[in-house]
């Protein structure tokens, strides 16, 4: 099995495993009157290693039809410079096994700059590979986008605000009445 299909049908259920439901949350709108929880990290050493971020809904609105949903992204931020970026969605009734399960995953590697609470992550190679049940029934690569985050730090947790990608399927993504979200990355493997 190649590495993106791997990563197509591995990750949700590792990462969902390691975060109780209770604290899994999905994306919040992030506007003017928003403040993020923590402070900017103080040194770009303090963000270094591996974030995840997952949650579960059991309606959602996807590709045109009401569904559940599952989705995960990690994020490794590595000491020289450079990341890695997962996003993975899954939806169906069940969303895994499901007879209309569908799902996408993004692998994306590039280089990143912190500059006070501004993260700067630039794609350098995008993959996205289409799922129908747990087969990958297409994989090519993607168009590269930069991403621009307000990031606060806690030891243990990331806040991210920023633009949707354009590959989510996250619902409050697809409501053209917001611009930005935020959501919480907590520390793995520690």
């Amino acid at each position: 099995m190649s590495l993106l299909a791997l990563l197509a049908v591995v990750p949700l259920g590792q990462i969902l495993d390691r975060i109780p439901r209770a604290e899994q949350e999905p994306p919040k709108a992030f506007s003017e009157g928003v403040r993020l929880p923590g402070r900017p990290a103080p040194n770009p050493e303090d963000v270094h290693g591996e974030w995840q971020f997952s949650y579960e809904l059991d309606d959602a609105y996807i590709a045109e039809r009401r569904a559940e949903l599952i989705v995960s992204l990690e994020l490794r931020l590595e000491k020289d410079g450079r990341y890695r970026l997962t996003y993975a969605a899954r939806w169906g009734k069940p969303p895994l096994r499901g007879k209309d399960a569908r799902g996408i995953t993004i692998d994306e590697t590039g280089t990143y700059k912190l500059s006070g609470d501004v993260l700067l992550l630039d794609a350098a190679e995008t993959m996205r590979a289409e799922l129908e049940k747990k087969t990958v029934v297409s994989r090519e690569p993607a168009r590269n986008e930069k991403h621009v985050f307000v990031l606060h730090w806690e030891s243990k947790r990331i806040h991210l605000a920023g633009r949707c990608a354009k590959y989510q399927v996250d619902p409050i993504c697809q409501d053209p009445d917001v611009e930005n979200v935020w959501y919480t990355l907590k520390r793995s493997g520690r």
